[in-house]
This record gives C-alpha cells, structure tokens and sequence, in this order.
C-alpha cells in the first residue's frame, strides 16, 4: 500500500524538543510504574479499582466471553511475533517497521518475565475463565502490547502520508491495546494494577528505545523523512 511505504530520502527528526520530550515521557512512565510496583508489593491490587472489576465481571455472556478471548489472544506475545516477522520477512517493511516493532516486543517480553519473577504477585483466583499459571504484576498482555502499538503508532505517524489514514489506524490500535488490557480482567486473569503497571512499563520501553535510536543512529538523519512534532 502506497501508505505504509518507506518515505524518499530527507531529513529526520532534528529538534531538541523531540528528545527533550522523549525524555520526559520515559521519566513519566518509570515513574508511574515504580509507583504501581510498590502498591503491587504493598497488596493493593486487589483493592486498586475493584468497582471496576465487579461491574466488567457481572457481565457474563457467551458470545462476549468469545469476544474476551479472542481479544486475548491477540494480546498473546506470539501474535505480536507472528506480526514482526512478517514484517520482517518483507523487504520493503523489513527495516522501516519489522526491526523496530521485533525490538520493543522482544525487549518488553524480557524484561516481563523477570519483573514477574522479582515482584512475585499471585493471580487473582476468585474469576478464573481460563487457566493460566505464573505471577500477575505486570500484565504481559499489557505491557507488550502497549509498547508494541506505541511502536506501530510512531511508525504510522512518521512514514505513511495520508493524515485521515494516520488518524484511523492509531486510534484502532490504541483501542485495541486497552480491550487487549480489559480482556485480562475480564477473565479473572490479572488486577486492574496489573494491567495499569504494565502499560506504563510498556510505555516506557518503547520511550527507551526511541530515545536510542535518536540517539545512537543518527545516520538515520539522512536515510528516513520523519516529520514529527510531538512523541
């Protein structure tokens, strides 16, 4: 599609507020994790919004619990990969899109699985639709997910050229990524916290690694036409 295609040779991102901005919104996400990690070991989860957990658990159907797990398992790490290396198999996307995206899913699946290990929150047990074994706090769902759409959607904002374009698929895959976040508590699977740590923690990867990139690759001044205002 002509949208998604890699941009003509021109300039990339050069204003300091860029990286200002990227530094603040990484310092913004580090720190709204910290705090719900310490609520997490203080045991607030179960607290944390449980108005909420009782209005989304009264609602029971079939066809929305359905609806929940095939949300879900769009969340799954696996089909974020599945994505990724499509992306990455096509030459014309491999570089622009399949290598960021492969990053910031594989990072953030990492470094998931080793805060799950070191907070070590137990699952909610009163609601379980599915089984699931492991520790709750941060959702993987969550957090991959949101640095993986955050990803998508500073691709989409920089290469495709078409603004309505632009507009649509950011908005679809933001609201993906919080029916991915309301499907984990709808199955009984994870906290409200949860799923608020892990997007914060999925935040701030994607920060992360944008503000390498800026920082690190600035060969990409001359190879890509990224015309951002804002991160």
């Amino acid at each position: 599609m002509s949208d998604a295609s890699p941009p003509p040779r021109g300039n990339f991102v050069d204003m300091p507020a860029v990286n200002r901005g990227v530094v603040v919104a990484g310092w913004v996400a580090f720190g709204g994790f910290g705090v719900t990690a310490v609520l997490a070991l203080a045991g607030a989860s179960p607290h944390f919004c449980d108005w909420f957990i009782s209005w989304l658990q009264a609602v029971q159907s079939v066809w929305l619990m359905a609806a929940m797990k095939t949300i879900t398992t769009i969340g799954e790490w696996y089909s974020l990969m599945a994505v990724c290396l499509v992306l990455l198999i096509i030459p014309r996307t491999r570089m622009h899109y399949g290598v960021p995206l492969a990053a910031v899913t594989v990072i953030s699946g990492g470094l998931n699985a080793a805060l799950k290990v070191v907070i070590r929150e137990p699952r909610p047990d009163g609601h379980r639709l599915i089984a699931i074994s492991g520790f709750s706090f941060p959702s993987g769902h969550a957090m991959i997910s949101a640095a993986f759409v955050a990803m998508a959607v500073f691709l989409v904002l920089a290469f495709w050229r078409s603004r309505p374009s632009k507009i649509v698929v950011s908005a679809l895959l933001i609201v993906m990524t919080g029916l991915i976040g309301t499907s984990r508590v709808y199955l009984g699977v994870h906290w409200p916290l949860d799923i608020l740590g892990g997007y914060l923690a999925g935040f701030a990867v994607f920060v992360l690694i944008v503000w390498l990139w800026l920082r690190l690759w600035p060969a990409a001044n001359t190879t890509s036409e990224l015309r951002l205002t804002t991160i």
